[in-house]
Parts: C-alpha cells; sequence; structure tokens
C-alpha cells in the first residue's frame, strides 16, 4: 500500500471497523434482550452531544426513567423484535 497517496481517513475508518468487528463479536455474546439494550444504550451515547452533558447522576436517573416509560407490552415486544433479528441475523449467516 502506498502510504504517500494514502487518505488519513481510510486509517480511521479501518480502525473503526475493526472496532466494530470486536464490539459485534462481543455483543454476539450476549442474550438478545441484553445485546439490544447495550447497542441502544452505545446509540445515545454515540449521538447524544457534549453540550448537553450533566452529571453522572442525571444521565443515570434519565436512563433509569426512559427505561420505566416502557409498558409491559412493549418491553415484551422489544424481546420479541430481539429475538426475530437475532434468528434473522442466523438465516442470513447460513446463505
Amino acid at each position: 500500500m502506498n502510504t504517500e497517496n494514502s487518505n488519513p481517513a481510510d486509517s480511521v475508518l479501518n480502525e473503526l471497523d475493526q472496532h466494530l468487528r470486536s464490539i459485534k463479536k462481543l455483543l454476539n455474546q450476549l442474550e438478545p434482550t441484553q445485546r439490544l439494550q447495550i447497542v441502544n444504550e452505545m446509540m445515545v451515547k454515540l449521538l447524544s452531544s457534549n453540550s448537553s452533558s450533566g452529571s453522572a447522576q442525571d444521565k443515570l436517573n434519565r436512563k433509569h426513567n426512559t427505561t420505566n416509560m416502557l409498558s409491559k407490552e412493549e418491553e415484551l415486544l422489544c424481546k420479541k423484535l430481539s429475538n426475530i433479528t437475532v434468528e434473522l441475523y442466523r438465516v442470513n449467516q447460513n446463505d
């Protein structure tokens, strides 16, 4: 590979891709509902702006309140979606 003409963003993208593969392997070791929860938490962390940061306790309280807002039916639907997603992933891996 010619390093003189390589784009600096390429090395960043390659490193991100390696990290994503590692994260995916780790996530696959979790139960589907745990996996869904972790992915949701990671998305919140990735998409949140630094300007809206508060204390750690405030963040925990907001997270806890959001989780409690789900009804039992919504929780069951999330679990069902997670299980179906896992099954779809398995089917696609066998193609």
